[in-house]
């Protein structure tokens, strides 16, 4: 089963995926970090959703870049 998949499992069932569980995926991948934020118990302590939005702007764009490899530009918005 895709990893996605197990993520999303173990969201349905209201457990926090641990990045030590996903070996698949860095530990250090920006979306771990992210996705650590939103699930803070604390609901003061969660990004706002244009903070979110950013994050994952940028992480598209560094997606982009690195498929389109070294010579390409970061896409501007």
């Amino acid at each position: 089963m895709p990893t996605e998949v197990l993520i999303y499992f173990a969201i349905f069932n209201n457990e926090i995926p641990q990045p030590t569980d996903y070996p698949q995926i860095s530990p250090t991948d920006s979306l771990w970090s992210l996705m650590r934020k939103c699930w803070n118990s604390e609901p003061s302590g969660r990004p706002p959703m244009m903070e979110i939005l950013a994050e994952l702007k940028d992480e598209i764009s560094r997606c982009d870049a690195r498929d389109q490899g070294p010579e390409a530009e970061p896409a501007v918005a």
